[in-house]
């Protein structure tokens, strides 16, 4: 998910008022400090205090309306890209149920038009072209009406991929390709070859900055995105920055972003390429299998994600195998995807029948839950695929 601390906004200065309750004859330098502070307020700093606590109360905006309800309240006039792009990214935010028609509301059309016009003019910053398509790629299906801005996002994203930070480049790869697996109806207005491209080249030129939830984004997009010069032009770049990463213990030690979820993601991003490389996938294995003994509960569940990950590329590992079956898990912490997935990855790499007893076990729990065996067939497919999966 993006940085969003800078919708909050700041404070302006606050220039110094000791002053103002001097009723006597005022000092040269004393009204050369007043003049300061009027020609602040003529400058608009009044009107720079009003724009961020107007994207602070978007950002605390608790539902739809409520954020279209803020900005019917603003001088239309004073809108600028940081509110459009803010308001976008709150609604995407709070996506929940059934579509929702915000082409019902006025004040949504108003913004869809002049928003839309100014990402078409690639006026706007990188920071508001990669937001404004992350938010139209998060909404999915469930604000379809947001996706009328993808032209102008698209466009502007091509423009100002040059002088994109690695969060934002590599968020605006992963809605494009987001956009294109679960919503084809965007797919027209995605650019694929061109947009590809543009980002592709960009972090090939910042991968040194990439973070390990970086890397493994790039590898699930590419993926995702077979059809196009991503597999010859970034894939190559992404797995020798992962060896490169992975060989510097330092380097992924100190980046707080790291996780063991983000670790499991990366091999399940390679099982997606059908990426058999044990130069990535072995240290990852080997990081997990030394933190399982120190983790419990909800805290094991990343390591559902790499026994599955090496059961769709067929990696057979018997200390791996060993480990999960003798872990203590705790059904309560499973989503009917994570019992479905590990009943069937053991079912693909237990041929020796060495752990029929954890296996049966697993069964028994998918009898309680009612969960049949296509159920654990599909789930081999990924989490959203099986969620979408219809008996």
């Amino acid at each position: 998910m993006p940085d969003t601390g800078w919708l909050a906004g700041g404070t302006p200065i606050r220039h110094s008022e000791r002053f103002a309750c001097i009723q006597c004859r005022v000092r040269p330098e004393h009204k050369k400090k007043e003049t300061r502070r009027k020609d602040w307020q003529d400058k608009g700093g009044i009107e720079v205090a009003a724009a961020k606590r107007l994207t602070t109360d978007i950002a605390h905006a608790t539902s739809v309306d409520g954020v279209l309800s803020i900005l019917e309240g603003a001088r239309l006039n004073r809108l600028d890209e940081i509110h459009y792009s803010a308001s976008i990214y709150k609604m995407a935010s709070l996506r929940r149920g059934p579509p929702q028609p915000l082409s019902n509301f006025r004040m949504f059309n108003w913004i869809a038009e002049n928003f839309g016009k100014m990402l078409l003019t690639k006026s706007v910053s990188a920071r508001t072209a990669s937001m404004t398509l992350w938010s139209v790629a998060t909404a999915r299906d469930t604000m379809p009406d947001l996706q009328v801005l993808l032209p102008g996002a698209i466009a502007s994203t091509v423009d100002k991929s040059h002088s994109m930070n690695d969060q934002q480049a590599v968020q605006s790869l992963w809605a494009v390709a987001t956009l294109f697996t679960y919503v084809p109806a965007a797919r027209s207005s995605l650019q694929m070859e061109l947009v590809c491209d543009h980002l592709a080249r960009r972090i090939d030129a910042i991968r040194g900055s990439l973070s390990m939830q970086g890397l493994d984004n790039c590898l699930w997009s590419i993926a995702r995105l077979p059809a196009t010069c991503l597999q010859e032009k970034l894939l190559p770049v992404i797995l020798d920055t992962c060896r490169e990463v992975l060989s510097n213990e330092d380097r992924w030690k100190a980046d707080k972003r790291t996780t063991y979820s983000g670790w499991a993601r990366l091999a399940w991003a390679l099982s997606f390429l059908g990426c058999k490389d044990m130069t990535i996938l072995q240290p990852v294995s080997q990081i997990l299998t030394q933190a399982a003994p120190s983790l419990e509960g909800g805290g094991l569940l990343p390591l559902i994600d790499l026994v599955c990950a090496y059961a769709k590329l067929r990696i057979r590992d018997k200390r791996l195998l060993d480990l999960v079956a003798g872990l203590p898990w705790e059904f309560k912490y499973f989503r009917d995807w994570d019992l479905c997935a590990l009943i069937w990855s053991y079912q693909t790499l237990d041929q020796a029948h060495n752990h029929d007893e954890f296996q049966a076990k697993l069964v028994r729990e998918q009898r309680k839950r009612h969960l049949t065996q296509d159920h654990v067939k599909w789930s081999q497919k990924g989490y959203e695929e099986w969620e979408a999966f219809e008996d």
